[in-house]
């Protein structure tokens, strides 16, 4: 089995060059591959064999709602969430590129929040920050200096939280420093909430949603133990 996690750039044509963050983690919890890519013909060349994959984007978008029902959930759990609006994602992005993904994912076989060998979650990177390092950790905005500090130790705790994430020193420098460094981060802690859904068999993942609205699988610990 392979974990696939996604932090999607939500603009669709033509999308954000190298916008797109993805980590690959085997069954043991070692990261095979991280980087960047653009289109989402990219995204399904990563589908080989038996995958989860778990995409940071609303993969859910309802008509004529502004928060759906599981982004109340995280507001009320103190988590910040940009409230799902296909408007907004209409006029500034050219249309729901998440959505869009997971149409064309789903077809291909794998199923939405499911259980068997190939499954699609919407995640959210924030909740594994919550989880593994409570507390303010700025490694997306900053001076440069202050962001590679906060995602080492951001680095630091996750592996603290969750030992058998193995993550090779040739993946260090492209989750803590250069172009693109926060993107390949929120698409490693992506990757960690299906292998954790996976590892423990759903014991220590938590589920909010609807539905109508669409689920967002969440990783239990700090802010999200209910």
């Amino acid at each position: 089995m392979r974990y696939v996690g996604i932090d999607l750039a939500w603009k669709v044509s033509p999308p954000k060059e190298r916008g797109t963050g993805f980590c690959i983690i085997d069954d043991d919890g070692k990261v095979l591959d991280l980087g960047l890519v653009t289109t989402d013909d990219e995204i399904v060349d990563l589908i080989e064999g038996d995958i989860w994959m778990g995409i940071d984007a609303s993969l859910v978008v309802p008509q004529g709602r502004s928060m759906r029902s599981g982004e109340r959930e995280l507001r009320s759990r103190g988590m910040k969430v940009l409230p799902t609006s296909r408007e907004f994602y209409m006029s500034h992005y050219g249309g729901c590129r998440g959505e869009m993904l997971a149409r064309r994912l789903t077809d291909l076989g794998l199923e939405y929040f499911g259980s068997g060998r190939n499954a699609l979650f919407e995640v959210y990177p924030f909740a594994v920050v919550q989880a593994a390092a409570p507390g303010p950790l700025r490694y997306k905005k900053g001076p440069r200096s202050a962001r590679r500090a906060a995602s080492k130790e951001l680095l630091r705790r996750i592996l603290e939280w969750e030992p058998s994430i193995q993550i090779p020193c040739s993946s260090m420098p492209p989750l803590v420093d250069g172009t693109g460094s926060a993107d390949r981060m929120d698409a490693l802690m992506a990757a960690i909430s299906v292998y954790r859904h996976g590892l423990y068999s759903g014991a220590r993942s938590a589920m909010v949603g609807d539905g109508d609205d669409g689920y967002i699988l969440l990783p239990r610990g700090g802010g999200v133990d209910r």
